[in-house]
């Protein structure tokens, strides 16, 4: 006679640990990791799941052995981010600190695991007893500290502006807003101090359109997301210099997707175009998405398959003939963004519309790679290595380049447009790979800001502004709105190189 199901010796622990490691790595990344990104893992995983549970079902004349093994596969695959970095905590640089240790040492783990299941005369029920009440646990746990980090964002004050912003008059006049991020552009001060080039003729061409270019301008961040996040908040995020991925990429990353000043315009009849490498709430990314992987990164950057493929898989892309179609692929990711953010920008402004538009525009130059030179020559891939990122003439190459580009995107949407816009042009930090020792670090923060206002009021707009006061000055001069404005300040970020923009 059978025996009756029953959930304690049931191989319920196999699904059970994807479930745990998803949501956990959800709970870690609380506002980073989004639940149809959880949900796309779990199912991905729960597959891989199924079928090594098969395939080990081959080597055993009991499922539940079968199911033990395949867990360990997994459980292997999924927190080998944590031995690995542990290892390198500890042992760095020791003959632990390396693929053919660590390897195999986990290959003849699961060897004994695998002899011990084979010459067991008696499926282990205690121990999958153990893991069937064990993952359940842990899960309880995570929930709590998941209605925790719920509870303690509502009083989170990372995102929004500290004073209300009135509603519009119903029949007054709307203008466009074009709010063009360039990526990596230094300002004016650093160029001339750090990299020896005067950058005032172009300063001077925006002048001549009308422009606010301001004087000693600097971002509040030197990293992408925190920079735009903070400049389209309108206050500072709670990010004090030294990274956190846990709690201070996702707050940026929330503070960018929820933020006030595109909620307002939108409230006020705007149409929202993203033409960014962000999601905005209701508005995803029109462009290819690149930095927007970072909803599962956080999770999949800890298994094995990512951890082995980024830094051995190279020998399998060379044996296969696949690096040239590789590199292709990674190095011309941000100039086919820049292509296409430029493109739909200009078709943007051909296209009359009933409802005034919010464009948020994001050009990744003169950020690196550096595509082009200054007359436009493009470069072969085999010059956009690492190492030309902080050749302070290839840079400068590129930026000359990005003028040109830059104008003649302002050019189009003057010319164009049917309503009289307002163009911001600012870059989100200067160039970090060119400004990198002691003396040039504090000038990363030094950037491009440029305003135009139809009405050219630029009363209240500064010498030494910072981004953070940027849509509270616009709010005031062109929106009839009464914000007070921020202490100007930067924080430098320490930060992984390999995350973030």
């Amino acid at each position: 006679m059978k025996n009756k199901w029953s959930y304690t010796s049931s191989p319920a622990f196999l699904p059970l640990l994807t479930l745990f490691f998803v949501f956990h790595g959800y709970v870690d990344f609380f506002d980073l990791v989004t639940p149809e990104t959880g949900i796309q893992l779990i199912l991905q995983y729960l597959l891989a799941s199924f079928i090594l549970w098969i395939l080990c079902r081959i080597f055993f004349n009991s499922w539940a052995r079968a199911a033990l093994l395949a867990f360990c596969l997994m459980a292997i695959n999924f927190f080998f981010g944590s031995f690995q970095d542990g290892i390198r905590k500890y042992f760095h640089e020791s003959f632990a600190d390396g693929y053919r240790f660590q390897l195999g040492f986990l290959s003849l783990f699961l060897a004994g695991v695998f002899i011990l299941l084979k010459k067991q005369k008696q499926v282990p029920f205690r121990l999958i007893r153990f893991l069937n009440l064990l993952l359940p646990l842990l899960l309880l746990l995570d929930t709590a500290s998941l209605l925790i980090k719920i509870k303690n964002r509502r009083s989170d004050p990372t995102v929004g502006n500290r004073a209300p912003l009135k509603d519009l008059e119903k029949n007054a006049d709307r203008p466009d807003i074009f709010f063009i991020i360039t990526d990596g552009y230094s300002g004016d001060r650093a160029l001339q101090q750090f990299m020896q080039y005067d950058n005032s003729s172009f300063e001077n061409e925006l002048r001549q359109r009308g422009f606010f270019v301001a004087d000693s301008s600097f971002s509040n961040y030197n990293y992408t997301v925190f920079s735009v996040a903070s400049t389209l908040s309108m206050d500072y995020l709670r990010a004090d210099g030294f990274f956190n991925g846990k709690t201070d990429l996702p707050r940026a990353f929330k503070a960018l997707r929820d933020n006030p000043t595109t909620a307002f315009f939108e409230k006020q009849g705007y149409e929202i175009h993203n033409y960014s490498i962000f999601d905005i709430k209701g508005h995803p990314t029109s462009l290819f998405r690149t930095l927007l992987q970072f909803d599962k990164s956080p999770l999949t950057t800890q298994t094995l398959v990512y951890r082995t493929w980024k830094d051995i898989g190279y020998h399998l892309v060379f044996f296969l003939g696949l690096k040239k179609h590789i590199n292709e692929i990674t190095l011309t990711s941000d100039l086919k963004n820049n292509l296409l953010a430029d493109s739909l920008t200009r078709a943007l402004t051909e296209k009359p519309s009933a409802s005034p538009r919010f464009v948020y525009t994001h050009l990744v130059m003169p950020h690196a790679p550096y595509y082009f030179d200054s007359l436009g020559k493009q470069f072969p891939l085999t010059a956009l290595n690492d190492a030309t990122h902080s050749d302070k003439g290839r840079y400068i190459n590129y930026l000359a380049y990005t003028n040109k580009k830059l104008l003649s995107l302002v050019d189009h949407i003057t010319r164009n447009n049917k309503r009289p816009p307002i163009i911001v042009l600012l870059g989100d930090h200067g160039c970090r790979d060119c400004l990198q020792n002691m003396n040039e670090a504090k000038a990363q923060s030094l950037n491009l800001n440029a305003i135009l206002l139809p009405e050219n009021n630029y009363t209240g707009f500064y010498k030494g502004m910072s981004s953070v006061n940027e849509f509270r000055l616009i709010m005031n001069s062109s929106f009839k709105q009464s914000l007070p404005l921020i202490k100007d300040s930067s924080v430098h970020i320490k930060v992984n190189e390999a995350l973030l923009h």
